[in-house]
């Protein structure tokens, strides 16, 4: 997606999609490195507990957005060290 924030897009290179078949073990372990990824890239990870149609899934990675500046740009100038 052209518009999704940088957490979000590395989050996708890094863990590969699970479907509603996949094995319980291998899905943990893919909910794990996601919410690893999440908040190593700046994100807050929300538990959704009222899930509908539209949110179907029980977490949300929540992407950091500073005021007033675009997702590439606030993500680059807090990673650098």
């Amino acid at each position: 997606m052209q518009d999704e924030p940088d957490a979000c897009r590395k989050i996708r290179e890094k863990v590969p999609p699970v479907s509603a078949n996949t094995d319980p073990d291998e899905h943990y372990a893919s909910l794990d490195k996601s919410i690893m990824e999440c908040v190593r890239n700046g994100g807050d990870v929300v538990m959704n507990s009222r899930r509908n149609k539209e949110f179907p899934s029980k977490h949300y990675c929540k992407p950091y957005f500073a005021p007033g500046a675009s997702s590439a740009a606030a993500n680059s100038s807090r990673t650098k060290k």
